[in-house]
Formats: structure tokens, sequence, C-alpha cells
């Protein structure tokens, strides 16, 4: 059977703006999913391992949640194309300050993408031409849109990513390829307080034909303290599988191993990640270093992808299709069993904070309003009367209070940009 995941950042990369992608391994060998499933409980399964406080704060937020939910009807009054939403929403201005950027689409004769936020007050961007990339950043600082510091020369081969404060990942494609195949990926860490690039510290595992197996894993790395944690798809028994390596920043070796696991992230200040439920797919999220001790929880076949913070389990679910042939998606709080909306359109790649939830709209097929969930207030924050939303798509990045929502036209050649900082 044809292994398969979630869409790849390729497609992403070719935007002006990424955005960090998760992928899911689903069966491994088992059946794929062929068709939408219909939805399942948002926490199915949790461990009668995890505190009972946190089963009473999830019983509280799902009572509060439901009497507050606001009805399509209404919805649509309020210019929310394709979304029902099913948590409290206010008008964004109320809830934060918000500051228009002047975003530029081009700087030194190279198209601008957005790679993420370094802190809060720092954005990461990529200039990239046909020959060459530069790699930098631009500060934020009272909300205006500063000057270009170039950190890093970048091949065409080389792609960052988001990695913590102080590190960025170095992405790097080996060999040559065509639209059709994934090549093997090589990872380095780009020190910012030293300005050095280090050697790579992994190379995805290769088929016999010399491409990354199953096309690669293109999870993100997750930096904890001196831990990187990442992932790696290989070949066991003539199945393909996934493990969770552990790299020492410090040491620069490989000195945590979790076989059958894929997907690192922290919640609860502990790793976890996904391994195999009883069908053998790997939808049974678990803590990792004590193989679900902690923490254990059952998804769905229909999970598209999932994103975790502190206390919160952010997924985005296939719902299947509504009446007039509209695929629906759901993004919902795994931890707590709270749905957030439902969108009559694709809910692209989460970016995420102990604060925030954002995500992104790769077409402009629908007339989708941007919008933000505030984690810790439990609702969404509208931003539907904020731009002018006819035939445009839109990016949105998120780190600690604040976040970047970026709208542009169908041939990304115009930007609207609106900085957002949590009152």
């Amino acid at each position: 059977m044809k292994k398969v995941r979630t869409a790849s950042l390729r497609k992403a990369a070719a935007f002006i703006c990424a955005a960090a992608v998760c992928l899911l391994l689903t069966s491994c060998g088992t059946a794929s999913i062929t068709a939408p499933r219909p939805a399942s409980t948002a926490a199915q399964t949790v461990s009668q391992t995890a505190a009972q406080t946190e089963s009473e704060s999830r019983t509280e937020t799902t009572a509060a949640v439901t009497t507050a939910a606001v009805t399509t009807a209404a919805l649509f009054q309020e210019g929310f194309h394709f979304y029902q939403i099913e948590c409290p929403y206010v008008p964004a201005e109320e809830a934060a300050v918000c500051t228009r950027l002047d975003f530029p689409t081009v700087l030194r004769g190279k198209r601008v993408s957005v790679i993420g936020f370094q802190d809060e007050e720092t954005l990461l961007l990529l200039l990239n031409s046909d020959t060459e990339n530069e790699l930098g950043t631009v500060s934020l600082k009272g909300g205006k849109f500063g000057d270009f510091q170039k950190l890093l020369d970048l091949k065409p081969s080389q792609y960052p990513r988001p990695g913590s404060d102080r590190y960025i990942i170095i992405q790097e494609s080996t060999g040559t390829t065509d639209e059709t195949v994934t090549l093997s990926q090589t990872y380095a860490l780009f020190d910012t307080e030293t300005g050095q690039l280090g050697k790579p510290y992994w190379t995805q595992s290769k088929d016999e034909h010399g491409y990354a197996v199953g096309g690669g894993s293109f999870n993100p790395h997750l930096i904890i303290g001196n831990m990187l944690y990442f992932d790696d798809y290989s070949m066991k028994d003539g199945e393909m599988t996934a493990t969770i390596y552990g790299y020492d920043i410090g040491s620069g070796k490989i000195t945590e191993t979790y076989p059958e696991c894929q997907k690192p992230m922290i919640y609860q200040g502990k790793l976890i990640g996904f391994t195999r439920n009883d069908a053998g797919n790997f939808r049974r999220l678990i803590t990792v270093k004590d193989n679900g001790t902690a923490f254990r929880l059952e998804c769905g076949d229909n999970l598209m992808s999932t994103e975790s913070c502190l206390g919160s389990i952010f997924a985005v679910t296939n719902e299947g299709e509504d009446e007039n042939d509209l695929s629906v998606c759901k993004l919902q709080n795994l931890a707590t069993g709270q749905s957030i909306l439902r969108a009559n359109a694709p809910i692209g790649d989460l970016s995420i904070s102990d604060n925030l939830v954002g995500w992104c709209r790769y077409s402009s097929n629908y007339a989708v309003a941007p919008a933000l969930y505030d984690v810790q207030n439990q609702r969404l924050l509208s931003l539907d009367k904020t731009f002018d939303m006819d035939k445009k798509c839109f990016f949105e990045y998120v780190k600690g209070k604040t976040a970047l929502v970026l709208v542009m036209d169908d041939a990304r050649t115009s930007a609207e940009a609106l900085l957002l900082k949590l009152s």
C-alpha cells in the first residue's frame, strides 16, 4: 500500500511566505486513508495516569465554551465566510494592540519569504532569487519594519527553519531531482551568537535509489534547552517506520533514540510524540521517554496536523464534506476536547505558542478571513473587518504574545501585514 502523509513543505516553500508543516506517517505499511473519515471525539481516550485536576479542568472548559458557542447564522452576518466558530470570539482590536506594517515583497532585488520569529521583536526573512539566497533578520520594535540585517548566504539548495532564539536550522537538499521526487535532506545548526554554521547533525535515511525514505519527514525539529529532537523515516523488515532522535548541541552527538515514534513536541514540560496504536498506525500520542506512562492520547485517522504548547495540543482534522461537497476541516484542542472552529476550506499549517495559535490559507478560492486563537482566554480573535479578503491568501506566524498576519494576493506580488500583540 502507498504510504500517506499530509501536504509537503515543498508546496509551501514555492510561495513568498512559507510556513512550517506537520507531516504524519499515517500507516507505515498498513491500510492508507482513501476517503474522509467521520468526525472523531477530540480527546477520545486519555490515560488514567493523567492528573485528576487536568480532567476537571477539561470538563469545566468544555461546558463554558458550549454555552458561549456562536451560531452559523450570526457568523455569516459578521463576515466570516466559510467559518463556523464554536467558541467565543471578539474583534482582535479589543484584545490586542494591532499595528499595520509596510511589508515589502521584494528586498535587495530578491523575493521576500518569512521564515518565522526569532524572538518576539525580530523576524527571520529569506531573500531568494534563482541563483542566491540571503538569510537575515528584521526588527519589528515599535511596530515598524526595520532594516534587513544579513546573517548568512545560502545556496539555492539550502532552506532555513526556525529553531530557537539562538539557533536556526539549515536544511539542504542533496543530489538532483525532478518535480515528482523529494531528495534526502541534511540538517545543520546556524548559531546566531557566533555567526557560525555547524557541520550537519543528520542526513535523512535513503532508499536504494538515493532518495529520502518515503519522501522524508518534514516535521519541525524541536529545541529544548541544549537538546534538539527530530524524527526520521527508515525501513525495518520491509516496512517504513519512524524514530525520534535527540541531538546534544553541546557535545555534537546523537545521545537519545526512541524507535517507533515521530513528530517530537513538548507538552506540560515533557517530550511527546506519536507512536503506533493497536491498528499499527502512528495515531497514539504519548510521553516519549516513559513510553506513555505520564500521558497517552488516542487520535483518530482523520488527523491532518498537530502542534502543542505548554498545556494544549491543537489539531486540524478532516471532517469529510458538507452538503455542497466542500471539504470540512476542524480546529480543536485535543487536550481539553474543545472545538474552536470548522471551515469549509482547508486549514493550513499551524503556528503556535503558549499564548496564540495561527494558521494559513494557501489558496484564494474562498474568501476566508484571518483569525487567531487566544489560548489563555479560549477565544477567537476576529480579523474579518481588518482585511479585504476577496481572492487573498494569508499566513500567520506567532511567538509568545506576538503574531504577524500577512495577507497576499494570489500572485504573491503585494502584501498587507498586521503586527498583533496581546494586551
